[in-house]
């Protein structure tokens, strides 16, 4: 099993696995929105967006993507917008 998460600075980011989810921790800003995205390919990639995006709180935001924590290869990466 493979993951690889992709989040700009200055975002530390957690991955943790929840039951059967995937769930990744990152710090986020006031003003800012957070989309988790989702692809089983780099190449080509084919980002899919997972669940809704949040808003940021200064604090840290769990993105979770239910029942991922089975599939033999999955990669992520957050999207940020202001």
């Amino acid at each position: 099993m493979e993951f690889v998460v992709n989040v700009p600075p200055p975002n530390p980011v957690a991955l943790s696995f929840i039951g059967s989810d995937v769930v990744i921790t990152i710090s986020t800003q006031i003003g800012s929105t957070y989309q988790l995205q989702t692809s089983s390919s780099l190449s080509p990639a084919d980002w899919q967006n997972v669940g809704v995006a949040v808003a940021g709180n200064e604090g840290l935001v769990a993105l979770p993507h239910a029942n991922a924590a089975s599939e033999s290869q999955r990669f992520y990466r957050v999207v940020t917008t202001r």
